[in-house]
Parts: C-alpha cells; sequence; structure tokens
C-alpha cells in the first residue's frame, strides 16, 4: 500500500510538470529553438630548452579535438560534447581532469588510465542581455585562459581580459582540460570582466588526496578609447586551494592556498589597419600558505611592449619578482620557491597566418634570460608550431 501511495505522488507531483513541459514546448516553436554544431581542433608541437637550473625541459606534441552540439532558446543556450587530448607518444594519463602539476607518471600505475583521455562538455549558458553572461558546468568561451600566442597582443586577443604571463603560463592551453565551475562574464562599452571558479580535484570519503579549485579574476576599463589611442587599467588576480576533510592521508597534509594578482595600465597606438603598438606596466603581488618556511609575502613589476603588423608579431618583457610566487606563472616564474630577488628577460618574435574558413597557424619562438639570488644567470628558448581549426554550423 505505501508503494501505490507513494507512486500515486509521484504522478500528481509530475502531471502539472509535464503539462507545463507540453505549453512550453508549444510557446517555443521550431523557429524559436536553434541546433548548432561544432567543431574545434587544436594540432601543437612545442619544444622547451630550459636551463637546467631552473626547470627540466621537454617537447609538448599533441593535439585537442572538441566536437560539440548546442541547442539556444533566447536567453538560454545548453552545449555537449567531448574534449579530447592526444599527447603524441603517450601511453598513458594520469587520472584526474587537471593538468597543472603532472605527477611522475611511472610512479603509481593504478593512478593512471591508459591509451586516451576524455571529458564530457556539458555547458549551460544563460544571457540575460548583451552586457551579461552566466556560464555553469563546462565553461566554454573563457577568456582568461584562451588559446593565445607568446607574442599576442590584446588585439590579437580580442579584448584585455587575457591573464599576464607572470599569473598565467600560456601554455596551459595545450595541456589542461576545458575549466569546469561556474563563471560570469560582463561587457560594457567601457568595462570588461570575467571571473571563474575552475573545480579541479573532487573527493569522496577516504580518498588519498585533497579536493582542488582555482579562482581566476581579470577586469579591465578603458580609461580612453579614441582612434588611434586606446589606454586602460587592468586588474588580474588568481587563486589556488588545496585542503578538504574527508580524505585520509599518510602523513596528513596541510592547507594549500597561493594567491597573485597584477594591476597595471595598458596603452595601445593604432598605426595602421593591421597594425599596432602596445605597452603595459603591471605591479605585482603574491601570497602563498603551504606550511613552508618561504617567506608568505611578494611583490613584483611587470613591464612588456609588443609590436603587431599583419602577419608579424614580436614582443619583450621584463618581469622583476621579490619573494613573487604565481603557481600557474609558467616553469621560469613558478618554481621560485626561494627566498630573494629574481629577473626574467623575454624577446618572443612569432608568424600568424589567419586561415579564411579554416583556423590559424602560428609559428613563434622565445628566447629567456633568468637570474636569481645565489643563481648564475642562464639563457632558456621555446620554439612552437600550433595549428587551429574551427567549424560552426547552425540549423534554423
Amino acid at each position: 500500500m505505501k508503494a501505490r501511495q507513494l507512486l500515486g505522488a509521484i504522478l500528481l507531483l509530475l502531471a502539472p510538470i509535464s503539462v507545463l513541459c507540453a505549453s512550453n514546448v508549444a510557446e517555443l516553436g521550431v523557429d524559436s529553438v536553434h541546433l548548432s554544431v561544432g567543431v574545434d581542433a587544436v594540432t601543437f608541437f612545442r619544444n622547451n630548452e630550459y636551463h637546467s637550473d631552473y626547470q627540466l625541459g621537454y617537447t609538448l606534441p599533441g593535439w585537442q579535438l572538441s566536437p560539440t552540439v548546442a541547442l539556444e532558446h533566447r536567453k538560454v543556450r545548453l552545449v555537449g560534447g567531448v574534449y579530447s587530448l592526444t599527447l603524441l607518444g603517450a601511453q598513458r594519463y594520469p587520472r584526474g581532469g587537471w593538468y597543472d602539476h603532472l605527477p611522475h607518471w611511472g610512479a603509481k600505475p593504478e593512478e593512471q588510465g591508459s591509451g586516451v583521455h576524455l571529458r564530457p562538455i556539458l555547458s549551460l549558458q544563460y544571457r540575460p542581455n548583451d552586457h551579461i553572461n552566466v556560464s555553469m558546468g563546462t565553461l566554454l568561451g573563457a577568456k582568461t585562459i584562451a588559446l593565445q600566442g607568446v607574442a599576442s597582443s590584446t588585439a590579437d586577443q580580442g579584448g584585455s581580459l587575457s591573464l599576464v604571463s607572470p599569473l598565467y603560463d600560456p601554455e596551459y592551453s595545450f595541456t589542461r582540460d576545458p575549466a569546469q565551475g561556474a563563471m560570469i562574464q560582463l561587457s560594457y562599452p567601457r568595462f570588461d570582466l570575467e571571473a571563474l571558479v575552475d573545480w579541479q580535484g573532487f573527493i569522496f570519503p577516504g580518498e588519498t588526496h585533497q579536493e582542488a579549485f582555482a579562482a581566476l579574476l581579470a577586469t579591465a576599463y578603458r580609461l580612453y578609447d579614441k582612434e588611434p589611442w586606446c589606454v586602460q587599467f587592468t586588474c588580474q588576480a588568481t587563486a589556488h586551494h588545496r585542503a578538504g576533510e574527508i580524505q585520509q592521508m599518510s602523513p596528513p597534509d596541510t592547507l594549500h592556498t597561493y594567491l597573485a594578482g597584477a594591476a597595471g595600465v595598458t596603452t595601445q597606438y593604432r598605426y595602421a589597419s593591421q597594425g599596432t603598438v602596445e605597452g603595459a606596466l603591471h605591479f605585482l603581488g603574491s601570497s602563498l600558505r603551504d606550511g613552508k618556511p618561504e617567506p608568505p609575502l611578494g611583490y613584483g613589476l611587470y613591464g612588456r611592449l609588443a609590436w603587431r603588423h599583419k602577419l608579424l608579431r614580436l614582443a619583450a618583457d621584463a618581469t622583476y619578482g621579490h619573494n613573487y610566487y604565481a603557481p600557474y606563472g609558467g616553469p621560469l616564474l613558478s618554481s621560485a620557491r626561494t627566498a630573494g630577488d629574481q629577473w626574467r628577460l623575454g624577446i618572443y618574435p612569432a608568424l600568424d597566418v589567419p586561415l579564411s574558413g579554416f583556423g590559424d597557424l602560428r609559428f613563434e619562438g622565445a628566447l629567456w634570460w633568468n637570474h636569481r639570488t645565489a643563481t648564475q644567470s642562464r639563457l632558456s628558448h621555446m620554439l612552437s608550431l600550433t595549428l587551429t581549426f574551427h567549424y560552426d554550423k547552425v540549423f534554423r
């Protein structure tokens, strides 16, 4: 009898919902729902030759493939698909959805998957007006972590929300999975903002690792924007947190919280239809808490010059830090866990060829000079070739 009563109660609850859904479908109509299919592919071959005093060198060849299907109605868009990452020659991949701290693959075979690395894509996006966009699930369209070249200017990036390299190394766009969590984007004539939380590690009771998430923020306010000049103030921040209470680790691990930020001014001068010169100066700050004896607070300064003309790109930057640490700042910055001063000078030539109706071909290089307290100055370099493909078809 109790089972029948429960079934009757469920049917009573579902009846008005089904009527409502039917009325909604009738209201939507066939013409108001748009179906689209898309394919994004990125192939890359990147060789990093770091000096061993700072970081061991490695080669990163591989590709990403993301086929998607989207349903859109008025202010809501639902996207589903699959993300695939292949590193050429790799037979095993670390389990989990984040590649910010790759483990030694041969250390714990039981924590590895073999053959293929796949992640589901499910993104629900709500756009109440032309200025606000809210996303949950897979965070498609995140500008802070979008694929970009090391010599790219804000004109190439379609805005100023890409994180500066002392906060976020562009190479992560090749190896990390799509961000998953929640994101809000604001776009107004003089102000842009993107804030997201990327949940990177989930734990069940008894797990032997901590839960982990990252938070990213980028804002840009245009102080002056009238041809051919554009001057804007930017404020950016990254946070990485690892903790948890229900895991079982031996020995127990402590809480890990890493914060880094940058605030500064970017000036751009457009001297031709396809030519720009850009300069930027940012103040850096960092804070860390992980139970280690290094100084918890650090600061720094970051300056950058970039030139762009048709297919050619050239950029140069200088980074100074005193006890500065950013977990996503790349090997030449994030590995500096010792107290003292550090310098990094870089020059970045690039050739960026847009392929009409296909994607983009980019060949780029980098030469770095590094110096840290109690360490000799050393040179490192990088060469990279990237080919992207994008296809999107809307059925109305």
